[in-house]
């Protein structure tokens, strides 16, 4: 059990974080540590017109602090600095992001997890509406991967509640979590934004037999209206998301397949 709520809640933590690796998973006697790292990003994007490369130098910061057994804290930041070259035109941004921490408490012998966790809005806002919002643009896009794709944000909230049990010869997990975001400035004289809240369900199962294992996830998140001032920009709407997974495992070779919808 105590390897298997790790799995079972893992979709609601990083949800909660929107931060790499940050864990929900208590391990007894785990020392305290922390990590710095740097990540170089680089791409080249010919949109036919001319050549637009975008380049991003991310120096996340995590930690880890065992409070008392079966308690424990986690923490993240970063800064990244990019430059956004466009045809003969250079622009760039640096900055800090948010300071997240992400405390969880484990019960009944490590059936039951409690965690909690805050986002301090101490990172960089009120952007250059123009030059900063075209380097933040590139950023986002879908196409593109960036380790860092935002900065600073408003005053946030979460709370996860999560649990698993053996239920006969099968695994089951059930989580929920609501997480607050409040609003906040992204860019210089253009109003407060507010990206609305979001409320998940999480629902885990898996089951092993002679030499096939079979499990899945449904994951029911029901996000709130985003509003810039009073104005609603992105209607509130829910998602379901269904995973399931097989594998076969034989002597020589394994055969593993994956459904998602």
């Amino acid at each position: 059990m105590r390897s298997k709520i790790y799995i079972y809640i893992l979709p609601f933590v990083l949800a909660i974080m929107a931060a790499p690796q940050l864990y929900g998973q208590i391990i007894y006697d785990q020392p305290g540590a922390g990590s710095v790292r740097m990540i170089y990003s680089h791409w080249k994007v010919d949109a036919g017109d001319g050549e637009t490369t975008v380049n991003q130098l991310a120096v996340p910061v995590t930690g880890f602090v065992p409070l008392r057994d079966n308690f424990e804290a986690q923490f993240y930041m970063a800064n990244a600095s990019n430059k956004l070259s466009v045809i003969d035109s250079d622009t760039t941004l640096s900055g800090f992001s948010d300071f997240r921490i992400q405390v969880n408490k484990s019960m009944a012998e490590d059936r039951v997890l409690f965690s909690g966790g805050i986002n301090l809005p101490v990172g960089t806002k009120k952007l250059e509406p123009t030059t900063d919002r075209a380097v933040i643009e590139i950023l986002s896009a879908d196409y593109l991967s960036f380790p860092i794709r935002r900065y600073g944000e408003g005053f946030g909230f979460n709370a996860l509640i999560g649990g698993a049990a053996i239920l006969g010869d099968t695994r089951w997990g059930i989580g929920m979590m609501y997480q607050f975001n409040g609003s906040y400035d992204p860019y210089e004289g253009e109003g407060s934004y507010d990206p609305g809240d979001l409320f998940g369900i999480n629902v885990s199962f898996s089951k092993s037999f002679e030499k096939t294992a079979l499990s899945g996830d449904f994951i029911l998140s029901s996000f709130g209206e985003d509003k810039m001032g009073d104005e609603a920009v992105y209607d509130g709407s829910s998602q379901l998301d269904m995973r399931l997974r097989t594998i076969l495992t034989e002597k020589k070779y394994d055969l593993s397949g994956n459904f998602r919808y």
